[in-house]
């Protein structure tokens, strides 16, 4: 199995998060930071929803690909169950 790691190491959420959550509470002007947790949900279901609504990703984010080796004649069944060859 080849693994392939498009992570972004330990950096989190990237700048662009926070950013945006610091622009919303001088929107708001909100000077406590008890509402925090409330704020980045909100603008995370807004972003997420977005993105399912327009196949775009907004915000770069770390995914792990597998991929399972070609069997060794190169033919494999798909997921219509007909029979496929590798072009390699």
């Amino acid at each position: 199995m080849t693994i392939i790691d498009l992570g972004l190491g330990d950096a989190g959420e990237p700048a662009s998060v926070a950013e945006a959550e610091a622009e919303a509470k001088a929107w708001a002007r909100i000077d406590r930071d008890d509402e925090d947790g409330l704020i980045g949900g909100l603008i995370r279901a807004a972003r997420e929803t977005i993105e399912a609504l327009t196949g775009l990703v907004l915000v770069q984010r770390a995914f792990r690909l597998a991929l399972d080796p070609v069997p060794a004649d190169g033919r494999w069944r798909s997921r219509a169950g007909r029979w496929a060859r590798s072009p390699w």
